[in-house]
């Protein structure tokens, strides 16, 4: 069963409008070929590839202890690869919400 069949087989009865689905380098290795990874994932279920996060091992420690880590840390590249793609995805709501 692919990821898309078990997200639609299983969250059908929650009316949603849309999901973001995170993956690692591996879930994606697994599935697709070693060279395409997300980006074929993507494609395949007709989707936008929203951006790559860095693995940053401060983001895990500082979840791992409670803090925050944009305050820890606000110009770690980490945080900007957030920011980037909560604002996209901001802007393509408000795009959904104006057509």
């Amino acid at each position: 069963m692919s990821t898309l069949q078990y997200l639609e087989e299983n969250l059908r009865h929650y009316n949603l409008d849309g999901a973001i689905l995170v993956t690692t380098p591996q879930e994606c290795t697994n599935a697709f070929s070693r060279d395409e990874g997300d980006e074929a994932l993507a494609k395949s279920c007709d989707v936008p590839r929203l951006g790559s996060i860095p693995l940053d091992p401060s983001l895990m420690q500082s979840l791992e202890d409670g803090q925050a880590f944009i305050d820890l840390f606000p110009n770690s590249p980490t945080l900007n690869a957030v920011n980037v793609i909560t604002s996209d995805c901001y802007k393509w709501k408000a795009m959904e919400i104006i057509d």
